[in-house]
């Protein structure tokens, strides 16, 4: 019985709560219902109108936008233009907005939109335009490259002029400029029409080398003084010569080869350091080589005497560009002869009495060489020494070379001795 109370007991309470809960949801519905009423009460409409207003602006100059029978506070003004949107807000008098365009719009040349929008919808749009200004200054950039040239017709540097206003915006295109260089004894201006922001100019390589210098002017202002540099062209043929001591090949002495002054195409010495490779070639078709760099226009290089009889033929190149008229240079034999001198047993064999052309001893270093052959002919051995005081030994020790007949050849600046030997 107690149970069945408790359950009609708790069954009431829900049933109360049930009936406040709906008393609270009719009265918000009232409240909620009473304020959209009342905002929309408050809502104001206008149609407001643009007075006139200058169309054409010059950069720097203050713009402002009025509009008359506008009355609501929420009024706003969006600008737009190559910097990004900038929102404004009005300054109200009587039934009069005013908008005040900020400087950092106003000092930026180019093309402005602006739309006036009242409670998200639009009432009026519109747009002016701003030009550069001149009057306040003009500021020029120039450029100039490439920095160095070479002097053929072909080669050029670009100059590059960029003149701004005060606010650092481009002068409108048909602005003249003049772009004036000096060469030597030359001094040439071009008036040069600015399009797209820029105008430029090919200054074209003179036929010397030199400096050229350049500069540039718009509105009275000047730039700052650029220089490019032009070099000598391509070297053209040349000629070379040669020095020495004398004409003996004793291995020793040098022989120095020069250039004539080389010249690029139109008479201009070529830079310093420009490489010269000299080859020469021998009576066996081995290529000797040396280089050279310019200095004044003259590139040396140097060869020591070979160590016999030859003839040379010798070349100079610089790579791509040149070459000389080949040369022959003959060397004669400075050693007429030399002795081989066996011991007993034939295994240390001496090459002495090695003399140079005035019965001098031939410096040290002098290549020998010997071929052994058995005595079927068959290649053995080619042994090779150097000259020390005039003579070289050669040792045919037992380890290597067993006891038999052979035959030796020996060979010291190109001459050239044979003799039979038996070793024991």
């Amino acid at each position: 019985m107690s149970i069945l109370k408790l359950k009609r007991t708790v069954i009431s309470e829900i049933q109360d709560n049930l009936k406040n809960y709906a008393y609270i949801l009719v009265l918000f519905v009232l409240i909620v219902g009473c304020k959209k009423e009342m905002d929309s009460s408050q809502i104001i409409t206008s149609n407001p109108t643009v007075l006139p207003f200058k169309k054409l602006n010059v950069a720097g100059d203050p713009i402002q936008l009025k509009f008359k029978d506008a009355t609501n506070e929420l009024a706003a003004l969006i600008i737009e233009n190559s910097l990004g949107t900038t929102v404004l807000k009005a300054t109200k008098e009587e039934n009069m907005f005013i908008f005040d365009v900020p400087k950092h719009i106003t000092q930026k040349a180019g093309l402005c939109h602006w739309t006036l929008t009242e409670n998200a919808q639009i009432k009026a749009k519109g747009s002016f335009n701003i030009l550069p200004n001149p009057n306040n200054g003009t500021y020029i950039e120039s450029y100039l490259g490439p920095r160095s040239i070479t002097a053929v017709t072909s080669d050029f540097s670009m100059h590059v002029i960029a003149p701004t206003d005060a606010y650092d915006n481009p002068l409108s295109d048909g602005t003249k400029i003049t772009s004036t260089y000096q060469f030597k004894d030359n001094i040439s201006s071009n008036s040069i029409t600015m399009k797209d922001l820029m105008g430029w100019k090919n200054i074209y390589a003179p036929q010397q080398a030199g400096r050229i210098l350049v500069t540039a002017t718009c509105n009275e202002s000047n730039s700052k003084e650029l220089t490019s540099i032009v070099y000598p062209g391509n070297a053209v043929d040349f000629t070379i010569t040669y020095a020495r001591n004398h004409d003996y090949a004793d291995g020793n002495q040098t022989i120095t080869f020069s250039s004539d002054i080389i010249k690029d195409v139109y008479g201009n010495v070529v830079s310093d350091g420009t490489l010269v490779n000299f080859v020469a070639n021998n009576h066996k078709n081995i290529r000797l080589t040396a280089n050279g760099t310019t200095l004044n226009g003259i590139a040396k290089a140097r060869f020591i005497h070979p160590y016999e009889a030859t003839e040379w033929k010798v070349k100079a190149y610089v790579t791509g560009a040149a070459q000389s008229k080949p040369i022959s240079v003959s060397f004669i034999a400075a050693i007429k002869d030399y002795q081989i001198t066996l011991t007993n047993d034939q295994r240390s064999i001496s090459v002495e009495n090695i003399q140079s052309f005035m019965d001098q001893i031939v410096p040290d270093g002098v290549p020998i060489s010997m071929k052994l052959n058995d005595r079927q002919g068959e290649f053995v051995a080619l042994l090779k020494e150097t000259s020390r005081l005039g003579k070289a030994k050669f040792e045919l020790s037992t380890e290597f070379y067993d006891a038999g007949e052979y035959s030796i050849e020996t060979v010291v600046a190109g001459i050239v001795k044979k003799q039979d030997i038996t070793l024991k």
